[in-house]
């Protein structure tokens, strides 16, 4: 995801696969927790043709929890405009880190400050 803004192609195929894994594993609720502030990074940066294309090819066929999970997340991110660009800016602060979700989890101002 974090050369999803300089290399769109390469990225967008490497996270489909992970998403296609994603909906195929058994998707365990910790799983589902971490991975959702990176889902909602890609849905707010992601074109809504490649949006519906991943919903076609991954999410309509795989479980219903998973179904569930994903369309929760593609409309949290169409509904909550301005908390998705916080899980954006969240994301952008980080990405040169190593992966830490309980940052990722922190609000805003306290990240920034703890990272400065």
């Amino acid at each position: 995801l974090a050369d999803f803004d300089t290399q769109p192609e390469a990225a967008r195929l490497r996270i489909f696969d992970i998403l296609f894994s994603l909906a195929s594993s058994d998707f365990d609720e910790r799983l589902r927790n971490a991975i959702k502030p990176l889902a909602v990074v890609y849905f707010s940066k992601e074109k809504q043709f490649e949006i519906d294309r991943v919903h076609a090819r991954v999410v309509d066929g795989a479980h219903p929890l998973v179904k569930e999970w994903f369309d929760k997340a593609i409309a949290f991110v169409q509904k909550n405009g301005h908390s998705a660009q916080a899980y954006v800016h969240k994301f952008n602060l980080l990405k040169s880190r190593f992966p830490d979700f309980d940052r990722f989890n922190m609000p805003i101002a306290r990240l920034e400050e703890e990272l400065a």
